[in-house]
């Protein structure tokens, strides 16, 4: 059935479209057939090269805009500091749209991965500087670097309950010191639904089946209204760790 729908459409078909037309066609090609069928490279290969998310700014979506990241990108040299990180993992990494200017302007060790293999050779080519890299990588199967903060934004509302609880444990057998992840702000009867891995939901972390620790180490609004309210929260790898049989238990 992949396959079959792999070659229905060429890469970038839609592009060629007009306006609401080819979004519409796009979004629909995706939740319908897509995220239900095929791989989690194959879903996100097809998001990025279609421009799924439709932004003119970024391929990696309207969360990765300049306005939507101005609050993250002036407080994340202060968490460093704070917190003596040195080096981060950025996965998935996406264009760098935003995270190039704290590139920039630190001088953090800096690893990016995604699971586009053409996200990777692209940020490769155009980003080159000390202490930084890229590579291919899967945050549900592949091992983690040595680093001191694990950068997961904006991703997790994307995956289904099986694969976050796969990156997480992923996570929980490094040596990564912390997780800075996007928890979204929600009533206190929220439902995490679960979704196929592409698709989206609003996610509080805090809730069940996940259940993060309340006591969160750092944390500030990441959005920018109309964009639904969520927070980038820091925890530790032993808190999530300790959490971790209870979402096992639940998912």
């Amino acid at each position: 059935m992949g396959l079959t729908i792999k070659k229905m459409i060429k890469p970038g078909f839609y592009l060629r479209l007009p306006g609401i037309i080819k979004y519409r066609l796009i979004r629909t090609y995706h939740e319908k057939l897509l995220f239900k069928f095929l791989s989690k490279e194959s879903i996100f290969t097809s998001i990025w090269r279609n421009n799924y998310w439709g932004d003119e700014e970024s391929l990696s979506g309207p969360g990765s805009t300049l306005i939507q990241t101005e609050e993250l990108r002036n407080k994340s040299p202060v968490m460093f500091k704070e917190f003596e990180i040195n080096s981060v993992f950025d996965a998935p990494c996406g264009d760098l749209n935003w995270m190039q200017d704290i590139l920039e302007n630190t001088d953090v060790k800096y690893i990016g991965g995604d699971i586009v293999s053409e996200i990777v050779e692209r940020n490769k080519s155009n980003f080159k500087k000390e202490n930084v890299d890229f590579r291919r990588f899967d945050i549900t199967s592949d091992t983690f670097p040595d680093v001191d903060v694990w950068l997961c934004r904006a991703v997790l509302y994307h995956l289904s309950n099986a694969d976050i609880l796969s990156a997480l444990e992923r996570f929980v057998e490094s040596n990564i010191k912390h997780i800075l992840t996007t928890n979204c702000i929600t009533d206190s009867d929220h439902i995490n639904n679960d979704i196929s891995t592409g698709d989206y939901r609003h996610l509080n972390l805090m809730l069940p089946p996940f259940s993060f620790p309340k006591e969160v180490l750092w944390e500030i609004d990441d959005y920018v209204y109309p964009h639904p309210p969520v927070k980038i929260c820091l925890w530790t790898r032993k808190q999530i760790e300790n959490v971790l049989p209870e979402i096992r238990k639940n998912i």
